[in-house]
């Protein structure tokens, strides 16, 4: 299971506040932008297993560099946030995807720099810290509390 704090410790959550206020967003609707993003992450790791693409998902999650495999799988991720933004937000398409990169990077780059802290870099490692999908559930109910 991952460490709730360790994450928070590496995610730029100065980024994502900043990235929200030049879309315009307010408070209210900036905390909600890692709730969204962590479901994002949490919708496409699942739907992924059920497709037996766990090793894209562990690539996707390991300190190598990507292939044109794993990038598309983040991109993925990203539209899947967008449509959170638009579809349980509210927020228009545009600002959506104004918010995409910078919040989903910072997030997964979280999660990466974490199961790197942890030595976990192979497949049934990382595989392993999203089982249950805790995780992702503490993940959001952390961040929640940051704004």
């Amino acid at each position: 299971m991952f460490d709730i704090k360790d994450i928070m410790d590496k995610v730029d959550m100065d980024s994502i506040k900043s990235l929200a206020k030049k879309a315009g967003l307010s408070e209210s609707q900036t905390s909600k932008l890692t709730d969204h993003a962590a479901d994002a992450v949490k919708y496409r790791v699942n739907k992924e297993k059920a497709r037996g693409n766990e090793d894209k998902v562990a690539k996707l999650l390991s300190e190598d560099d990507n292939t044109e495999e794993e990038t598309k799988l983040a991109s993925k991720m990203e539209g899947d946030f967008v449509y959170n933004l638009t579809n349980k937000m509210g927020l228009p398409k545009n600002i959506a995807d104004q918010l995409k990169g910078g919040v989903m990077k910072n997030m997964l780059g979280g999660i990466t720099k974490n199961l790197s802290s942890m030595n976990v870099n192979n497949l049934d490692g990382i595989m392993d810290k999203f089982g249950d999908n805790d995780m992702i559930d503490g993940f959001k109910k952390k961040f929640s509390n940051l704004f």
